[in-house]
């Protein structure tokens, strides 16, 4: 089951509660379409985790008050109703409505402590629910907490109004976790605040560099969480994206905001930063057009030198200056990518040193990224 097929049922679920059908019963045949219907083992392994988690009610209980207090209230006549189920489970009604009208309040309270947050605070915590539900069930994340949780983001109301019972499902099949977490970045709202885009970009670039991490199995603890958690969907272009959005947003509207424009300055997908995050691999650099800005253009030589250099060993034969080898990824630079290179590094030194003319200071500076051994110039 798809991500669209997803929301397509989270749509059908709300259509039919808006229309007064039996909700419950939409969502036992539209989960069943979707193939989320719990077997009965599954039945009974959720009732078993209920117990185990402190709840005294069924498994379809359980279900029906998730979407009775949905919203964070109960109408009197969906109380009548779950108490008339309660009663046939052999569970005292009013310890019954006493018991789900504290849950309301902690539910709520719960959900105020959420909105208070800011919204990048709320985006972190959401996917952190994400993949610990992911993880380890209803015993560690409750699905209404976290479809609330969804529900407070800007601009993510339509994933949060699947419900909480399609939401956990959904989330059940790990290798639906990163799709999920991928289209709630897409429709997170970016903040109209400059502290808070900053606070974003910094988060987002933070999320981006973990997910490559994980990708790359860099360390078996990373590796087996996404095992663990699914990672079929490598989100860290989503990431890529959305930072590039909140960098244009921010240089549109609050250019003159010192600290925002020097996150921008650092983040922001230029030339150099794409090449530095990979990007921007060996196979495309002959599409690649020099910066504009001279600092920027140094910055390019300096590391297609290094790509070229790389492989000799730190600091190569000619030293690298001030750039810093550990951070280099030597990945791409083995084979007909070393050629690609050294292509490159050519092209882009030659055009710094027809811009650098007219600075002698530039120009010296320039010299020790020039090869002069290999008849490359």
């Amino acid at each position: 089951m798809g991500l669209g097929d997803f929301l397509k049922a989270a749509s059908n679920i709300i259509d039919a509660v808006n229309k007064g059908s039996d909700a419950a019963n939409k969502v036992a045949e539209t989960s069943s379409k979707f193939g989320l219907t719990p077997t009965s083992n599954e039945q009974n392994s959720a009732t078993a985790n209920s117990n185990a988690t402190g709840s005294k009610y069924s498994a379809e209980l359980e279900e029906m008050i998730e979407m009775a207090i949905e919203n964070g209230d109960i109408s009197e006549k969906e109380m009548e109703i779950l108490k008339r189920r309660a009663n046939n489970e052999g569970i005292d009604p009013d310890e019954f409505e006493f018991s789900l009208r504290m849950r309301i309040k902690k539910q709520n309270r719960q959900r105020q402590e959420m909105a208070n947050l800011n919204p990048v605070d709320q985006l972190s915590r959401s996917l952190k629910m994400m993949e610990q539900y992911a993880e380890g069930g209803e015993g560690i994340v409750n699905p209404s907490d976290l479809s609330g949780a969804l529900s407070l983001i800007p601009g993510v109301g339509m994933i949060a109004s699947a419900g909480a019972g399609l939401l956990s499902s959904f989330i059940q099949t790990p290798s639906n976790l990163n799709e999920l977490k991928a289209e709630v970045i897409r429709c997170f709202a970016l903040p109209d605040n400059p502290d808070q885009l900053a606070q974003f970009i910094n988060y987002a670039v933070s999320q981006k560099s973990e997910a490559k991490s994980k990708k790359r199995g860099f360390n078996i603890k990373s590796t087996l969480s996404s095992i663990t958690v699914g990672s079929e969907m490598d989100i860290t272009p989503i990431w890529e994206n959305k930072i590039e959005e909140a960098c244009d947003k921010s240089k549109a509207q609050y250019p003159s905001h010192q600290l925002l424009m020097q996150t921008v300055k650092k983040y922001e997908p230029s030339t150099i930063n794409k090449l530095k995050d990979g990007r921007i691999k060996a196979g495309q650099l002959d599409s690649v057009v020099a910066p504009s800005d001279n600092n920027e253009l140094f910055e390019v030589v300096e590391f297609a030198f290094s790509k070229r250099e790389s492989k000799r060993g730190s600091g190569g034969e000619f030293g690298l200056g001030s750039l810093d080898i550990d951070n280099v990824d030597i990945s791409d630079i083995s084979g007909d990518s070393a050629e690609l290179w050294k292509k490159f590094h050519a092209r882009m030194y030659k055009e710094a040193e027809r811009r650098f003319a007219g600075n002698p200071a530039l120009l010296e500076r320039l010299k020790v990224y020039k090869v002069k051994k290999f008849g490359l110039f």
